[in-house]
């Protein structure tokens, strides 16, 4: 097999399956860039957490009395969107690329911390002064930012907009834990690894991909290699597949 770039030589049959748990449109995204960087792979999809969106109560008036508005996902903002809230010209201020995208797409005055929660939190202090912010969220999301930002003098209202609801590991990941070939396994965020490891039992050699830290301290199974995205986002984490397949 002929292979480019960063690409790594290896044959089909030693190459590592692809376990992804994300909800499946983000996990057929996320399989089609590793196929254009690395080659076909066998790849199951097996999400851990599916969004519900919520009948959230939104504050009143909250669209005039608001200075802007808070995303640390894609998800946040289709489920804002269905809450009711509409973009009147206020700044939507979001963890990354892909949030700031699906926020401008909705209307919002977009602007992308280009990172983590902390970086948001840095784009946010970067304002000349306090503001009233509405945090737009998942239920099970921490509460470290709306902590940052009011320490830091600004008033948030978080608004709980949808859930993660958590799916088992269907039989086709159970087949794949199960086998001897390597299973890459990347996780996006620390529940999602704290789900996997309550659910799974694997004996096939794990190579874990964290999209930070956090993420690879809140794995405790045994895994064969492991690397962190030096960067909150897919090519870095990209960037990581390279580091454990070489």
């Amino acid at each position: 097999m002929r292979q480019s770039g960063n690409t790594l030589a290896m044959t089909q049959q030693s190459r590592p399956n692809l376990l992804l748990t994300r909800p499946d449109a983000q996990s057929q995204r996320f399989a089609g860039e590793v196929a254009a960087r690395f080659g076909a792979m066998d790849v199951v999809i097996s999400p851990l957490l599916v969004p519900r969106f919520l009948p959230a109560t939104l504050p009143s008036g909250m669209a005039s009395g608001m200075d802007g508005f808070i995303f640390t996902s894609e998800t946040g903002v289709a489920a804002a969107l269905v809450a009711g809230v509409r973009a009147q010209g206020e700044p939507a201020y979001c963890v990354g690329a892909r949030t700031a995208s699906a926020a401008r797409q909705a209307g919002f005055d977009a602007r992308d911390a280009q990172g983590d929660w902390q970086d948001l939190a840095a784009l946010i202090a970067r304002e000349d002064a306090p503001k009233s912010l509405a945090f737009l969220c998942a239920r099970e999301a921490a509460t470290h930012l709306q902590t940052v930002l009011t320490v830091a003098g600004h008033t948030i209202a978080r608004i709980e907009v949808y859930s993660q609801d958590i799916l088992p590991l269907n039989p086709q990941a159970q087949a794949l834990l199960a086998g001897a070939r390597p299973v890459i396994l990347p996780l996006f965020s620390p529940r999602s690894a704290q789900v996997f490891c309550a659910q799974a039992q694997p004996s096939a050699p794990i190579y874990l991909l964290g999209l930070s830290a956090a993420v690879t301290d809140a794995f405790t199974l045994p895994f064969a290699r492991a690397a962190v995205a030096h960067r909150p986002n897919s090519a870095a984490l990209l960037d990581a597949l390279a580091e454990v397949i070489d």
